[in-house]
């Protein structure tokens, strides 16, 4: 791994410590995360392999929807 990456691995590990008591920051950073987590499947899908596919965004989809409902009713 070149050492940008390894440098902000480094820092996305160090930072909710550094945030501490911040629980916005912390919510926030972990939907930046989630997001860029779809992002890297679509351009692993689609950049690399030449593949255009909606199933990450389906399942990203289904998943959320399920998590909000839940949240609803309990």
């Amino acid at each position: 791994m070149p050492t940008v990456e390894l440098g902000a691995l480094g820092l996305l590990l160090i930072l909710p410590l550094i945030l501490g008591d911040r629980t916005d920051l912390v919510t926030l950073m972990t939907n930046v995360l989630i997001l860029g987590m779809l992002g890297i499947s679509f351009d692993l899908c689609w950049g690399y392999c030449g593949i255009m596919s909606f199933g990450q965004a389906l399942f990203f989809g289904v998943a959320g929807y399920v998590v909000a409902l839940v949240g609803r009713d309990l």
